[in-house]
């Protein structure tokens, strides 16, 4: 994924966020109470965010070496899959 797509990704994923954020402190004003509430919140909601995109580069980290191992039997002539 390119950079760009990446920035632009992270501003809607943090807009969507805040806007969480807000709508929940209006909707459970008892549950957040004071400034705490929503910056918690937020916080929390940035944490999920980063172990998100974390996985998902694992993830991507994983499948690469795969792909690359199945391509390369493909050229070679070996047969690749299950039995």
């Amino acid at each position: 994924m390119k950079i760009a797509t990446k920035l632009i990704l992270f501003g809607v994923t943090s807009a969507a966020l805040l806007f969480g954020v807000v709508t929940i402190s209006r909707l459970l004003p008892d549950w957040m109470n004071g400034v705490q509430g929503p910056f918690i919140c937020f916080f929390l909601g940035y944490c999920g965010i980063i172990i998100v995109a974390q996985a998902f580069s694992f993830i991507e980290m994983i499948r690469r070496p795969r792909e690359k191992a199945v391509e390369q039997g493909r050229r070679s002539g070996v047969v690749t899959g299950s039995a």
